[in-house]
């Protein structure tokens, strides 16, 4: 049977001929199914947990600010966080959807992908403070302070998606080395270990 995984194992032993690690049995894909499937969840809560935090913070504080910067910096995290609290409910439904992956391929496959569209999160993270620090840049040069709230609310966002981001990326990597774990326990003890990305 032919796999399209994320990653095609070949193990290709120098000198004698030695027998390379089984596949994983079902217990280890079981397992790391089911890590990988919890980190995604609990990673979705955590960012709607982030967004319902400021949302409301940011409702009343827009509600009750006089000081325009800070008005400012409470429209902006509303606003932001209404995004995230979508995105938190969708994926948490579509990891509900999931079907369990079948086999160890199936499973870090869908580990690779996470992990791709996480580190391509990562860099939008970095443009997003970029973006934040220029618009506070400017608000403050242009004497217009809620253009300077508007900044920090998206620079504070990006830091925390940031930090979000690479934490659900080594959680992702820490569980994929767990199942691999065989194939490069036989590599250190003398095999050559190929990995092939298949995107």
């Amino acid at each position: 049977m032919v796999h399209t995984a994320p990653v095609a194992l070949a193990l290709a032993m120098g000198g004698a001929a030695r027998a390379a690690p089984a596949d994983p049995g079902p217990e280890a894909v079981r397992l790391h199914d089911e890590v990988r499937r919890r980190t995604d969840r609990r990673g979705m809560s955590v960012l709607g947990g982030w967004a319902v935090g400021n949302m409301a913070v940011g409702g009343v504080g827009a509600a009750v600010a006089e000081d325009p910067r800070w008005r400012g910096f409470h429209i902006g995290n509303l606003a932001w966080n209404t995004v995230n609290l979508g995105i938190a409910g969708l994926g948490l439904a579509g990891g509900a959807r999931q079907p369990a992956g079948a086999d160890w391929p199936d499973t870090l496959l869908a580990s690779h992908r996470t992990r791709v569209v996480l580190a391509v999160n990562a860099g939008i993270d970095i443009a997003y403070i970029t973006a934040g620090a220029w618009l506070r840049q400017r608000g403050i040069d242009d004497a217009d302070p809620m253009k300077a709230g508007l900044g920090e609310a998206v620079a504070l966002n990006g830091i925390f998606l940031l930090g979000f981001d690479a934490t659900m990326l080594a959680l992702h990597g820490r569980n994929d080395r767990r199942l691999l774990r065989p194939w490069v326990a036989q590599a250190g003890r003398g095999g050559q270990l190929g990995f092939t990305q298949l995107f």
